[in-house]
């Protein structure tokens, strides 16, 4: 008498799993032996999604995300090709979903891809680390200065400055600090600018503190200043061609300087501020 064998439903569903994942590795394996064998370390032109990735390691997404970091970082980044990039940026974003805390990826991201033409993915990378990554102020200081340096965004650089500089200690935490007061003062209305800066000089010691206390007052004149110019507009039509003339008007009882060194001018109506040569 033949006794019939019975899967569990547990049983069942590995099973079915590690079909998929041995069907999932066969058709990368096989994917992978059909590019010429000079490419391999060269050029990608596969990017598996992550659920792919995940069911490939056998539901490890440590794992997962190691093997696409291992992938990114053989990839020679010297007259490559502009798709390569394309897929390298979808491997690495794949390996930040899988394991945001990864930190090589988040560094290989930040070396590369915004150079490269994946700002957009390179951002997203970076994003993800500093969500997971609560003590670790590279992440949104690499962010930051992206938004800097190629989209001149100095509002969204600043937040992610004060983000940095929130994480870091001592020296690195002072020198994060005074940088975002600086692009905090290019990035925002000077009001909103000046409200930040005084924020930031209030939970600092000396003597940053004296820096973005000097900061502060700089934005004060500055706002001092436009306010003169607006009466003096309403008053004669037009703005005045040189600061002189508020003094003339009797808005001001003098033209305040610049405590940090540099000068408050008048151009194309509006106030701003020349700052001093280093």
């Amino acid at each position: 008498m033949h006794q019939r064998l019975i899967l569990s439903r547990p049983f069942l569903g590995l099973t079915l799993l590690l079909c998929a994942m041995l069907a999932a590795y066969v058709s990368v394996v096989k994917a992978l032996n059909e590019l010429p064998r000079k490419y391999r370390l060269i050029e990608m032109e596969v990017a598996m999604p992550p659920e792919l990735q995940l069911v490939a390691a056998g539901g490890d997404r440590y794992l997962a995300a190691n093997i696409g970091a291992f992938r990114s970082q053989t990839v020679g980044v010297h007259e490559l090709q502009k798709n390569t990039y394309k897929v390298l940026a979808k491997v690495q974003l794949a390996t930040a979903v899988l394991n945001p805390m990864h930190e090589d990826n988040y560094y290989t991201a930040a070396a590369i891809l915004p150079w490269n033409g994946e700002f957009q993915a390179g951002q997203t990378i970076l994003q993800l680390a500093t969500e997971a990554r609560k003590r670790d102020y590279l992440p949104p200081f690499f962010r930051g200065f992206n938004w800097y340096y190629f989209e001149k965004n100095y509002a969204a650089a600043a937040a992610d400055l004060r983000i940095a500089a929130s994480r870091a200690e001592g020296v690195n935490r002072n020198a994060l600090t005074a940088m975002a007061a600086r692009w905090t003062e290019r990035g925002y209305e000077p009001e909103q600018a000046l409200q930040m800066v005084e924020a930031m000089a209030k939970q600092s010691a000396p003597p940053l503190k004296y820096f973005l206390e000097q900061r502060a007052a700089r934005l004060r004149n500055l706002i001092t200043l436009k306010q003169a110019v607006e009466t003096y507009r309403r008053r004669h039509g037009a703005a005045p061609t040189e600061l002189a003339q508020l003094v003339q008007e009797k808005l001001l009882p003098a033209i305040p300087p610049d405590p940090l060194g540099g000068s408050y001018i008048i151009k194309n109506g509006n106030v701003e501020l020349q700052v001093a040569a280093r």
